[in-house]
């Protein structure tokens, strides 16, 4: 038997499966576009000028300590699930390198900010983000 012959078994043994990984992988592909311009909607136009800022900066200096270590959890767990969908998506059918870099974006991490610099100055990134940002009546992002 050869290994195509065996590929076609196992696709047609394992249809279900192949049918709810395609599944997940269109439903992760809708909510990662959504929530990158919810994010890129919702960032400030000066965001990338300071190394010292936040896009929850009202809940970090708040006076409840136990509110600001939750919402860093939260932040960092879904950066955390974002990444490693998008790892799972650079085999499966998905936005795998898109959704690795809103998980990177989101998380909290020792060169977090040089990262981001670096991956705005990228051949037409910076001008995608403010295309988004126009059609949702945002002022440009200031780098």
């Amino acid at each position: 038997m050869s290994i195509s012959e065996k590929i076609i078994s196992w696709s047609s043994m394992n249809s279900d499966l192949l049918f709810l990984l395609g599944s997940l992988s269109i439903f992760i592909l809708i909510i990662s576009v959504f929530m990158m311009v919810l994010i890129i909607s919702f960032l400030p136009e000066d965001y990338f000028k300071s190394e010292n800022r936040n896009l929850i900066s009202s809940v970090q200096n708040s006076r409840y300590p136990l509110l600001k270590l939750l919402v860093l959890i939260t932040k960092n767990f879904f950066g955390i699930l974002l990444l490693l969908s998008g790892i799972l998506m650079l085999v499966l059918p998905g936005q795998g390198i898109l959704t690795i870099i809103t998980g990177l974006v989101f998380m909290d991490y020792p060169g977090k900010y040089k990262f981001e610099r670096k991956l705005l100055k990228q051949k037409g990134v910076i001008n995608s983000i403010n295309w988004i940002r126009s059609c949702l009546s945002k002022p440009p992002l200031k780098i």
